[in-house]
């Protein structure tokens, strides 16, 4: 992420990730379906597109709070793989040269359009800031993951209508406000306006 000149290395995961894998796994393993590289990513981006991101976990065991997801979850997710899956190899695109890799997109739009405004406030630029308010915003905006650079496109232009833009600019400003009320970091306060 880049804020003015400074580039900061964000440690972000979206919880939901494990528990998609975990069921794309165990529904390939034994069924008729295509289980390369590329079908499981494909599976997974349709399964992780239909449950809400789970980036920002404000619990202390981190490793208890996402076996807590997966007991949630396991279940739905498992439904959504077997559909998923059936999409998929009803149109695998495994023969394709297309170079492909699975990511959620909404991950670089949100860190850019925080690089855009946060020059523009008094926030806290310390890493377990900028990375608490990129979670927060990521999950209440929900994932687009995509594999493929027509996907990335095509969420690209989806971000560029302009009530969305405007709803994604409040929603920046909310994220800021709550990172502000409930600081994680241990360091004092850190706030300066970066000059460009």
């Amino acid at each position: 992420m880049k804020i003015g000149s400074k580039q900061f290395d964000l440690t972000l995961k979206n919880y939901m990730e494990p528990v998609v894998c975990k069921a794309v796994n165990r529904i390939l393993k034994d069924s008729h379906y295509c289980a390369c590289q590329r079908c499981q990513d494909d599976t997974m981006a349709l399964v992780l597109n239909q449950l809400p991101s789970i980036y920002y976990l404000r619990a202390a065991d981190e490793a208890a709070a996402a076996h807590e997801l997966e007991q949630e979850y396991l279940d739905a997710t498992l439904a959504l793989t077997q559909e998923a899956a059936e999409t998929v190899h009803q149109a695998p695109r495994h023969d394709s040269d297309e170079p492909y890799h699975l990511m959620n997109y909404e991950v670089t739009a949100v860190e850019l359009g925080f690089g855009e405004i946060l020059p523009l406030t008094k926030a806290c630029t310390c890493i377990q800031c900028l990375e608490d308010m990129v979670c927060y915003a990521l999950d209440q905006i929900g994932p687009k993951y995509v594999c493929t650079t027509k996907g990335a496109a095509y969420a690209r232009l989806d971000e560029l209508c302009v009530k969305r833009g405007a709803q994604r600019i409040s929603l920046f400003f909310q994220a800021i406000s709550y990172v502000d009320r409930h600081r994680r970091h241990s360091a004092p306060r850190i706030e300066h306006h970066i000059d460009n």
